[in-house]
């Protein structure tokens, strides 16, 4: 917006293809996406989702994938809304104990 970055993400391709144990297939992983808090609900993270897909199918990628915090309701509402549902659950221990 008026050559400002208001947003972005960052993403790779995974292909399992090489590893043995697991089934092939290629997913996408979103490690990062954020819209700055002034240009959010305008459209722009569904906007970023939706070009994601489509990159993800088109580099040949059975799922997209990202990781949110518990405590985000926000964005894990966001994130239900546009149809992504829980896989699985990743348990952290904290080692500053």
């Amino acid at each position: 917006e008026a050559n400002q970055v208001v947003g972005f993400v960052i993403a790779k391709i995974i292909n399992t293809s090489n590893l043995p144990f697991l089934v092939p297939m290629k997913k996408c992983m979103i490690g990062t996406i954020v819209v700055s808090g002034q240009h959010r609900r305008k459209g722009i993270g569904r906007q970023l989702i939706a070009g994601m897909i489509k990159i993800a199918k088109d580099q040949g990628a059975a799922d997209l994938a990202l990781d949110v915090m518990n405590f985000n309701q926000g964005a894990r509402e966001f994130y239900r809304a546009l149809g992504f549902a829980p896989s699985h659950e990743r348990l952290c221990k904290d080692l500053t104990l």
